[in-house]
């Protein structure tokens, strides 16, 4: 509620209580889901399934191979250390 709140108020946006409250659960994972099996999701992209897949933090490991991590970290590693995805070494967090 507090990180959302300061980001509509950073952002120019309507931040009182109700609000905020009604964006939140308008944004739960779950409704995501629902919304895309209904009106599907531009950003999808074609070879996926859905977009929305499981809401669960660090199911990537599952997905990415060594390798495609490895592209990733040396394409990002600059914003991935900014904003706490991996360490000054370079390793994930």
């Amino acid at each position: 509620m507090r990180s959302f709140t300061h980001a509509a108020k950073f952002l120019g946006l309507n931040s009182d209580t109700a609000s905020i409250q009604r964006a939140l659960r308008h944004s739960s994972f779950a409704k995501l889901q629902r919304q895309e099996q209904a009106c599907d999701f531009r950003e999808r992209p074609p070879h996926t399934s859905v977009f929305f897949r499981s809401g669960k933090i660090a199911t990537w490991r599952e997905y990415l191979s060594s390798r495609q991590v490895s592209q990733i970290i040396a394409n990002h590693s600059e914003v991935m250390q900014h904003f706490g995805y991996l360490n000054a070494q370079g390793q994930i967090v």
